[in-house]
């Protein structure tokens, strides 16, 4: 499927709306810092993978990316610097918590950089709604998907730090229906199974029973999956492990389901024909039961057949069996299970989505 000619700049509004989300996370009171890996010691100077990167420097990175982006979707203000008075509060910030300055010094640089950002989003969103809708429905979806782990506070329950508000029932229909209307900009099985992978966390949000404290850095997983699924164009797919689809019998279930009329037919009419060629063979039988059993195959072979034809004249429903299938073993491979969550919870819960692949001829 060929992917819209705006596809880059919407993934770009898309990435805008991940790293404010992002640039406010690691900015914030007791933000979470992302998953990272240690170098070994001993050379001060090994090049490192982002992920090895310190979280300091990742935030560095994550404001110049916001600036760029900004910048190049003409979104960066009227006077085009709010991206680099992000920056500026965001060092300012750092250097005071680096020199253990009062709390309250803290907490006013803090405020004075949240309501900057707020005012900043307040823009990108006016101005990419006045220029593109499908534009403002990337940025929006960046953003939230990935505040369900930079904007979360993992203890508290209500709030807008909250599990109850960033998964929450409202939150996720609408992230639900934004990757809906973005669905043409992605792989055919990725708009769906994010969406059951939204639907999966969502449930694991909504049970009390659960530790959810444990579950921010598996939730930091999930939304790094979701941006390389959306923004590197992975193709789900790959992620199905080998012979899952053999082992799913949910699949051979809806088959069978699918031509059950047919195989019985066919297999009444084989016998018929069978018990009518062996009474001719060994010359029993009566002429009346010879013709009913001869009537009764080409009845049955008849039928076989008809529903045969129906069944290859209808292929959009053997397509729509595999895409149903196939999506619901992307979203398997796709969701990062929640701590605890077990396979049956989560197959009712993504059963609960809304969003189908297109069916393709």
């Amino acid at each position: 499927m060929a992917l819209p000619k705006d596809t880059e700049v919407v993934l770009d509004a898309f990435r805008l709306g991940w790293y404010v989300a992002e640039v406010r996370g690691r900015n914030r009171p007791n933000g979470p810092h992302g998953a990272t890996e240690k170098l070994p010691d001993g050379d001060a100077h090994a090049l490192p993978l982002r992920i090895e990167r310190t979280p300091t420097m990742r935030r560095i990175e994550a404001q110049g990316v916001l600036t760029a982006l900004a910048d190049e979707l003409g979104v960066d203000g009227d006077d085009g610097d709010y991206g680099t008075r992000v920056d500026e509060k965001a060092k300012r910030l750092d250097k005071i918590r680096a020199q253990h300055d009062s709390a309250h010094d803290e907490a006013v640089q803090w405020k004075s950089l949240a309501e900057l950002l707020w005012d900043f989003d307040a823009y990108i969103q006016d101005q990419l709604t006045a220029n593109s809708e499908i534009q403002a429905c990337g940025y929006q979806l960046g953003r939230g998907l990935a505040e369900t782990y930079w904007a979360l506070d993992p203890v508290q329950a209500t709030g807008a730090q909250g599990w109850a508000f960033l998964l929450g029932e409202a939150r996720c229909r609408e992230l639900a229906r934004l990757v809906g209307r973005l669905s043409a900009y992605m792989n055919t099985y990725t708009a769906p199974a994010i969406a059951g992978s939204i639907e999966i966390w969502k449930n694991f949000a909504g049970s009390s029973e659960l530790d959810k404290k444990t579950a921010q850095d598996v939730l930091g997983n999930q939304i790094r999956r979701w941006y390389e699924l959306v923004v590197l164009g992975q193709d789900p797919t790959t992620m199905i492990k080998p012979y899952d689809i053999i082992k799913n019998w949910r699949t051979l279930g809806m088959a069978v389901r699918q031509f059950l009329p047919q195989l019985v037919a066919t297999i009444v009419g084989v016998l018929f024909l069978g018990a009518f060629l062996v009474l001719i063979s060994v010359g029993g039988g009566t002429a009346v039961v010879k013709t009913l059993l001869a009537i009764a195959a080409a009845a049955g072979l008849s039928v076989g057949g008809v529903t045969g034809a129906l069944k290859n004249s209808a292929q959009g429903l053997l397509t729509r069996l595999r895409q149903d299938s196939y999506t619901e073993l992307v979203t398997l491979a796709v969701t990062i299970p929640p701590p605890a969550m077990s396979g049956i919870e989560m197959r009712n819960a993504m059963g609960q989505r809304k969003l189908t692949p297109i069916t393709q001829t």
